[in-house]
């Protein structure tokens, strides 16, 4: 069974868990509120790392955009540092966002969150084998 097979699987089974518990609140029956509060716990836990990867994903796809513009304005060039971007880039708060290298024709950087222990890497140009599709591990 693949990743993505078992994934699938437990996502229907949460599914299917939490519509029966709802079934049981509405119709009458019983179900003690503890049960009930640790398994919405376990179904929901998961929301905020998403939206964190969310987050730092976007950051790295705005990135893209800021390098853009830079290699334009100066010469063939891609920025080596965010602070000479200017007002062209901005991590969203709670985000750090480093260049990790640069090359003449590429450039990659990693997105952190604070909150999270995922790291998001993006690379474009040069030896790239996700051209411009952060990656988040």
């Amino acid at each position: 069974m693949t990743a993505h097979e078992r994934h699938t699987r437990l996502a229907i089974g949460f599914g299917a868990l939490f519509a029966f518990i709802v079934g049981l609140n509405l119709f009458g029956g019983f179900l003690p509120v503890g049960i009930q509060c640790a398994l919405r716990i376990a179904i929901c836990d998961r929301a905020p790392e998403k939206s964190y990867v969310v987050q730092m994903k976007s950051d790295l796809r705005n990135l893209i955009t800021a390098q853009e513009a830079y290699f334009s304005d100066h010469e063939s060039v891609y920025a080596s540092e965010l602070e000479a971007m200017g007002t062209n880039f901005r991590a969203s708060s709670g985000v750090t966002v480093k260049i990790i290298s640069v090359t003449s024709t590429g450039w990659s950087a990693t997105a952190t969150n604070e909150s999270s222990p995922v790291t998001c890497r993006i690379e474009l140009g040069g030896t790239a084998t996700t051209e411009g599709e952060p990656v988040c591990k």
